[in-house]
């Protein structure tokens, strides 16, 4: 289900360097909003550095858990100045946030400010480098808009993992700085081999799920967890709201005995059914947006009475977020 592969509900760290393409000023806001979030909830020094002259960015909207000083909104040149210079200044930042007594930093910077494409792979180099060692979590924000094909092919082989349709992936045209072409050679087959791996693995439980005598279906929730991100995580205490919450969900996928439990025929009317379920079971939409905003992996509720057109249900329910 969840927002690489993780979920926008999740983002990057710790100690992690992730690069992402973004297109509307919209995405870029979201993905900030849930960035910050759960830097915050993570009691880091948050820092968000953009190409041009910052605002108090909706991003940074002060929450009840933000100590004070622990969000940062600068212009990327006036808080890094030269890109070759940059990582030094970095590691400042991340040594004064440890003093201070936060347990990291999480840094987001928008890419399109260094001025030349070796100052920019300077930049990088050196993000790449303390991420890996050191309890420093990077977002680089590049605008598809802004930059050329060129300079985003060059950004993607510089992050170990991209954000990509809200999850974060490992990247497997990563290359890491000084590589020689033997090593890269060796990596990228590898990274080949391991995604076969994974298609095969993937094709022989959906082969099982489909033979399943259990009903076994598949939901989005990106949108769910957006929406409980845009409010802090606080699962609303009316029912009504919590329903039309949990509703956003997107069924992606259900097995015959799925289909056949619901009475549906297809995969709309296999959501339209559930939805019922929703509707009439008092209680069950916050239960589960309850267990979504705890990061739980798996909930459960046994001796359930569902009801879908007046008939009564009684089924136990195992809800997996997978990762």
């Amino acid at each position: 289900m969840n927002p690489f592969s993780r979920s926008t509900s999740e983002l990057p760290g710790p100690g992690q360097h992730t690069g992402w393409f973004y297109t509307t000023q919209e995405e870029f806001q979201a993905a900030l909003q849930t960035f910050v979030q759960q830097g915050v909830q993570a009691q880091q020094r948050v820092v968000v550095l953009t190409a041009r002259p910052a605002g108090a960015g909706p991003w940074l909207s002060p929450s009840a858990t933000a100590r004070p000083g622990q969000l940062l909104d600068q212009p990327a040149t006036e808080a890094l100045g030269d890109p070759g210079q940059a990582a030094g200044r970095i590691q400042a930042l991340l040594d004064e946030a440890r003093q201070q007594g936060y347990s990291g930093l999480r840094l987001a910077i928008e890419m399109d400010w260094p001025e030349d494409r070796d100052g920019e792979n300077q930049l990088e180099q050196g993000l790449d480098a303390l991420a890996g060692a050191q309890p420093l979590d990077v977002l680089c924000l590049y605008p598809r808009l802004r930059c050329t094909p060129a300079r985003l092919l060059e950004a993607l082989d510089a992050h170990p993992q991209v954000l990509l349709d809200g999850r974060v992936c490992a990247n497997p045209y990563y290359t890491p700085a000084r590589e020689d072409e033997a090593a890269r050679l060796e990596r990228r087959l590898g990274a080949l081999r391991a995604l076969d791996q994974q298609r095969a693995c993937l094709e022989r439980y959906q082969a099982l799920a489909e033979a399943a005598p259990l009903p076994i279906w598949e939901e989005d929730l990106t949108a769910v967890h957006a929406a409980l991100t845009a409010r802090a995580g606080r699962v609303p205490d009316d029912p009504a709201q919590a329903l039309e919450i949990f509703a956003r969900r997107r069924v992606l996928g259900a097995n015959p005995a799925a289909l056949a439990w619901f009475q549906a025929q297809s995969l709309h009317q296999f959501q339209d059914h559930a939805g019922q379920v929703l509707r009439r079971t008092p209680g069950l939409a916050a239960r589960l947006l309850a267990a979504l905003a705890d990061s739980q992996a798996t909930y459960r509720e046994t001796d359930c009475r569902w009801q879908l057109d007046g008939e009564p249900y009684d089924c136990d329910l195992q809800w997996v977020m997978a990762p």
